[in-house]
């Protein structure tokens, strides 16, 4: 793309100096995704905080490249699939599941939003805060399978130096997944950005009419078995 005259990022043929701009591309993930299309693996962090992974993973997708995750995605998924998030994180986790084609997570999830969803007035769906803050303080330190041991001298200056860093480093990546689950508001599905797949409400949608069509299903059922072995079950008796 850099090298194709047709793109606007593309290098001068006149030999201006040469700076490419992506405003719409966060920093950090956007490093990480140099660093490793150049082979530069010894920068490559070993967990990431859910909001870095989400956005990398859409960069990723947006430049057609999510399979050079692949060595790292077993770690960093292990984030995702802490059962103790809050909506932000949960709805980071639906996309970070699809996107790295982690079957289990991404079913859990989409069952967890669409069975707790409510459809407010303007027809939209409303998730729900998922868990108290409390909880959420409580297991805070999940950190799936990482052991991060091999650290902990380090640790103590390095989070001493600077709140805003620890998201990016092996023994702060958690805290990012606290900050963001700290807030635990309701979220409207319909505002939010890269929640999952294009026809992700669709499919929640969709979850949502069979399972209400099976419980009437259900229901009716039980009615007829109650009306073939008591006739006047529905009838006055007085």
């Amino acid at each position: 793309m850099l090298f194709n005259p047709t793109w606007m990022e593309s290098k001068p043929a006149d030999g201006e100096n040469w700076v490419v701009e992506l405003p719409e591309d966060p920093a950090y993930p956007m490093e990480i995704i140099l660093d490793i299309i150049h082979g530069r693996f010894e920068r490559i962090p070993q967990t990431l905080g859910l909001k870095d992974l989400r956005d990398l993973l859409v960069l990723t997708k947006k430049y057609d490249m999510t399979g050079i995750v692949r060595p790292w995605c077993s770690q960093w998924i292990q984030a995702a699939r802490n059962p103790y998030l809050g909506t932000d994180d949960i709805l980071r986790s639906l996309l970070i599941a699809y996107e790295l084609g982690d079957e289990h997570l991404f079913s859990l999830r989409l069952e967890d939003i669409a069975l707790r969803a409510k459809v407010d007035e303007q027809g939209r769906f409303n998730y729900p805060a998922s868990v108290p803050t409390e909880t959420i303080r409580s297991f805070s330190g999940y950190d799936g399978s990482v052991d991060d041991s091999s650290d902990s001298d380090d640790s103590d200056s390095d989070n001493s130096d600077s709140d805003d860093e620890s998201s990016h480093d092996k023994s702060g990546d958690y805290h990012t997944t606290f900050e963001s689950s700290e807030k635990n508001s309701n979220a409207i599905l319909e505002d939010e950005d890269h929640v999952g797949p294009q026809d992700v409400l669709h499919i929640i949608s969709s979850i949502r009419e069979t399972l209400l069509a099976n419980l009437v299903n259900l229901i009716h059922e039980e009615l007829d078995s109650r009306l073939r072995s008591n006739p006047h079950y529905c009838g006055s008796t007085r």
